[in-house]
């Protein structure tokens, strides 16, 4: 679900070339993916009781004992601060390793990041994977936030009701604020014509 306006492919940074970077609605990073041919797999330790379809938590420097895995986590985790990205993941295509590039006052490697071990999560837990990183989760629901328990300083994103409303003539469902509100625009704005191209240009 992220729009390709919301994607970004090989910025140019001072160490190198970032792979992608997924950015919110406020133009600010949101995701770094350091991308790895499918041939270098991560070793990702076995737990024969883990669900190898869900997400795995793991800590991070359990999983950079691991060369090629150490490798890409300290390249990602180089490129964050130079774009202002808290989040970062490495990917080879059939496995995904998410985690947070910088934390005050703590050592990255000692936190715990996520696992997704295989394709298949994507396809069996389809929900979850939506829930966590699909463009809505991450912007508006700051679900990376609440998986990584950051809430202390957070930064919040501004809304834009303009980015969920394609037209003037969109069907716009009232929510419990629109009783009190509606006799407001109604006696200082009347009905907004639609002939009116600048209003309807700075709205929608």
């Amino acid at each position: 679900g992220w729009p390709h306006s919301s994607t970004t492919c090989e910025d140019s940074v001072h160490r190198g070339y970032i792979d992608y970077t997924l950015w919110d609605t406020g133009g600010h990073a949101a995701l770094l993916i350091e991308a790895k041919r499918g041939g270098v797999y991560f070793q990702l330790p076995m737990n024969p009781k883990a669900d190898v379809s869900g997400l795995r938590r793991i800590r991070l420097q359990t999983l950079m004992t691991d060369l090629p895995t150490a490798r890409a986590v300290r390249q990602a985790a180089a490129y964050c601060p130079l774009i202002g990205c808290e989040f970062a993941c490495i990917a080879n295509g059939h496995e995904f390793i998410i985690f947070r590039a910088f934390i005050p006052g703590r050592e990255f490697k000692a936190q715990q990041a996520i696992a997704i071990a295989s394709l298949s999560f994507f396809s069996d837990k389809f929900t979850e994977a939506y829930n966590l990183l699909s463009h809505n989760a991450v912007t508006a629901d700051r679900s990376l936030h609440r998986a990584f328990a950051v809430y202390r300083g957070s930064r919040r994103e501004l809304f834009y009701p303009k980015k969920m409303i394609a037209h003037y003539d969109a069907t716009i469902p009232s929510n419990e604020y629109s009783m009190y509100l509606d006799p407001i625009s109604r006696r200082y704005f009347g009905d907004i014509a639609v002939t009116d191209h600048r209003m309807m240009q700075r709205c929608y």
